[in-house]
């Protein structure tokens, strides 16, 4: 069950952001194609004065940053946490990691508005988790080489 919600986490977490990126640019065609040939509206209730009030209508929502540290730092501790005893989940972790990169990167691109400016200290703190991940690696693998439900000994 542990490889099929690893599974699931690959592409799951984008899902959301997917259906809002295809919401918001049918809502922007939706409005394009309505426009005259003088570029303005023949809907007399959208009547933008000021070009901010333009720019939020092709504005898309903000990248949420601890969102994504959190997922990623989930997926990076289940999978290297029982590598040792399923060695495929490394593998299903570095396709996480790869399908989220892409995602993102076409989202930024397309998609999400620029976002705020942030410190280093959320970054810090994920780093010195990762380095936690080293003792809760090693911890977990000498408990699953020493179990006896696991291998048994002569």
């Amino acid at each position: 069950s542990l490889i099929i919600f690893m599974f699931l986490n690959v592409f799951a977490p984008h899902v959301g952001s997917f259906v809002a990126y295809y919401r918001h640019r049918a809502k922007i065609r939706k409005l394009e194609s309505s426009l005259t040939k003088d570029k303005e509206t023949d809907n007399s209730n959208k009547i933008w004065f000021t070009q901010e009030e333009l720019n939020q209508v092709y504005r898309g929502r903000p990248f949420k940053l601890n969102y994504r540290y959190s997922q990623i730092l989930v997926t990076l501790y289940i999978s290297w946490m029982y590598s040792i005893s399923m060695p495929i989940m490394p593998i299903i972790g570095a396709v996480s990691f790869y399908t989220s990169y892409w995602v993102d990167k076409f989202l930024f691109c397309n998609f999400y508005c620029t976002p705020p400016m942030y410190s280093d200290e959320m970054g810090r703190t994920c780093t010195s988790l990762v380095g936690l991940l080293v003792v809760v690696h090693l911890g977990m693998s000498m408990w699953m080489m020493g179990s006896e439900g696991i291998f048994k000994g002569e």
